[in-house]
């Protein structure tokens, strides 16, 4: 007679990647918003290898997340301490380095935004205007742009 083979109890089934909405099934990767939040869980940060924003990978991206996390926490901390409900605070806004990030972050908010209307919170969630973000990185592309073209001539000490 065969051993039956061993099946994961209910309660565990809960624990399964499949189940988790916050992950990015076709990569493994989690998924956050523009405060690089984790998906339905605004407690809950991810930066660096572990987020599916799009783009590069590095070191230096890895820190400016770390940074914006850094910022956001404090100032929960401080409102936290004032005795005031910190999760009312919006958290601070990374500013993405690619327009691959930005598209990757957008989808990832309409997916949040579904989340919450399909869980019933429909009266309670407020869609956040997407533009003035989306121009400031547009601004800030631009600007590194023009950097390049006008600092190209330019020699000096300053410029190593």
């Amino acid at each position: 007679m065969m051993p039956k083979p061993f099946t994961k109890p209910e309660f565990l089934r809960q624990f399964e990647p499949d189940s988790f909405d916050y992950i990015d099934q076709s990569t493994g990767f989690i998924l956050v918003n523009r405060g690089l939040q984790v998906i339905g869980h605004s407690n809950i940060f991810a930066i660096g290898d572990c987020n599916n924003i799009k783009g590069p990978k590095s070191e230096s991206r890895s820190l400016s997340q770390a940074q914006c996390i850094g910022k956001t926490i404090g100032q929960w901390a401080l409102t936290h301490a004032a005795k005031r409900p910190y999760l009312k605070v919006l958290p601070e806004t990374w500013a993405a380095d690619c327009e691959s990030a930005l598209l990757s972050i957008i989808s990832n908010e309409k997916k949040e935004i579904g989340l919450y209307l399909s869980n019933g919170f429909s009266d309670t969630y407020k869609l956040k205007s997407y533009r003035k973000f989306e121009i400031d990185i547009k601004k800030t592309e631009g600007l590194k742009n023009l950097a390049k073209l006008v600092g190209s001539g330019i020699r000096g000490s300053f410029n190593n």
